[in-house]
């Protein structure tokens, strides 16, 4: 999977660097809360395969479901509200910081 991650995003970024001819703006607003939407989904795999005897139940797979289900739920309300870091914080005022510019 990191693999994966890492050509997801490489591939994306060289082909814009190559259309730019150098560096490109990334915004990256709500990565404190992207961070933590991660590990709140991660920490209920690694309970249930660790408690289990290294391996995923059954029920296991009803749970992730329901945990992907909230996900979606506050992924599209983030989206909705133009709000990334909800439900942690959303101020009106939010301004957007970038990365690698020149």
């Amino acid at each position: 999977n990191v693999q994966n991650v890492f050509l997801a995003l490489a591939i994306p970024w060289a082909i814009q660097c190559t259309i730019n001819r150098g560096s490109f703006e990334l915004p990256f607003t709500g990565l404190l809360s992207a961070v933590v939407e991660i590990y709140v989904t991660l920490l209920p795999a690694v309970v249930v395969f660790t408690l289990s005897n290294h391996q995923f139940p059954r029920w296991s797979g009803y749970m992730f479901l329901v945990i992907y289900a909230c996900y979606l739920a506050v992924a599209l309300t983030q989206d909705t509200l133009h709000c990334p870091s909800w439900p942690f914080f959303c101020s009106a005022t939010q301004t957007d910081m970038t990365v690698g510019t020149s």
